[in-house]
Formats: structure tokens, C-alpha cells, sequence
């Protein structure tokens, strides 16, 4: 039920002493709001990988690779200091993308950059440049010190964006699906 999602949402913020503002607004862009996750959105932003993946040839992995969508709380909340977040249409109040981070053991004062995918239709409008800029303040205000991000070549438009933000491939990839390691320093980020 939604209550026991909200109230198994607050148990694992508590974990890390904060409890996200479901209301908050991360980021405005044209018809777009970006905002937290919440555990009403658990399927569609799962829909929403899925297709994104699926476009690319990619499959959808619920145990393995993609299981952070799905189990959003143990994730990016309970275990790993991270966000995820969901871009809505303002107009439908439709989920139209995802994007989130969370602390990993690499580098140093790492977090990765995950599941940032967006559907066609909202492409192209600078949307994904401008929650990747968002994001990226977001990591800095928290103090971490690197960013990491796994993705993989067929994702071409998503290569491109990453290394135009500054992003310079890195050996040592660790996920299955992706043949592309990119890191950048917090301190290249321009609040």
C-alpha cells in the first residue's frame, strides 16, 4: 500500500537522518519539474528505463544492473547516501524521465551517477543537460569529491553530454552492460 511504501520510506531515511521533501522542486525546465522520488513512482520509473533501454537494443535487468529502480529505498537511501529523482511533464503530471546517485566505494568520496535516461519526445530541449548541471551541484553542496558514471557506447547521445560536461573516460568499468567508465572532478562542477 502507499502508506506502508511512505512509512518503509521514512525508516530508511532515518537511517541516514534526513527525509527527502516529496514536494521539494529540484529543477524547473520549460514544461518540466524535476523532484524526488517517491514510492508511487516505483513503476513508472521503471517503465521508463525499460523503454530507454529497450530503444537501444539493451535489456531491462531487474536483478542485476537495474534493480536500484526498483528497490529505490535500499539503494540510493538506506545503504548508499544518494537521490533519485523523477522528471514529470507539467501539463500531465506524467513521468517522462529519471536520474539519481548514490556513494560508492571507488575514488575518492565517490558517487556514481545512475539511471539517468529520459523519454524521446522530451529530448533535445537541453533537459538532460540541465538535471545533469543540477545533479552535479547537488553532489558538490554534499561535499563529495568525485563523480562517476558507467554507460555504454549505443548510448551515443548520452556519451556526448557527458563529455561536453566535462566528464574524461577512466578504466575500470564494473557493470555487465556498460563498456564506458567517465569520471570528473567536484571541483570542476561550476555552482
Amino acid at each position: 500500500s502507499a502508506e506502508a511504501d511512505v512509512s518503509l520510506l521514512y525508516i530508511a531515511c532515518s537511517v541516514m537522518d534526513e527525509r527527502p521533501d516529496f514536494n521539494e522542486v529540484l529543477l524547473r525546465h520549460r514544461s518540466y519539474v524535476v523532484r524526488p522520488w517517491r514510492p508511487a513512482d516505483r513503476d513508472t520509473a521503471t517503465d521508463v528505463v525499460k523503454s530507454c533501454l529497450s530503444e537501444y537494443g539493451l535489456e531491462f535487468e531487474r536483478h542485476q544492473t537495474d534493480k536500484d529502480v526498483v528497490d529505490v529505498e535500499e539503494h540510493y537511501w538506506t545503504n548508499k547516501r544518494g537521490e533519485m529523482w523523477v522528471t514529470e511533464e507539467v501539463e500531465t503530471g506524467k513521468v517522462i524521465g529519471t536520474a539519481g546517485y548514490y556513494e560508492i566505494q571507488r575514488g575518492s568520496n565517490a558517487v556514481e551517477i545512475r539511471k539517468m535516461y529520459i523519454l524521446p519526445h522530451a529530448r533535445g530541449k537541453g533537459l538532460g543537460r540541465a538535471i545533469l548541471k543540477r545533479m552535479e551541484r547537488r553532489i558538490k553542496e554534499r561535499g563529495y569529491d568525485e563523480i562517476y558514471i558507467e554507460t555504454a557506447t549505443v548510448l551515443k547521445e548520452a556519451c556526448q553530454l557527458y563529455q561536453s560536461a566535462g566528464y574524461a573516460k577512466s578504466d575500470g568499468q564494473e557493470t555487465p552492460r556498460c563498456d564506458v567508465l567517465m569520471k570528473k572532478s567536484v571541483a570542476d562542477v561550476i555552482v
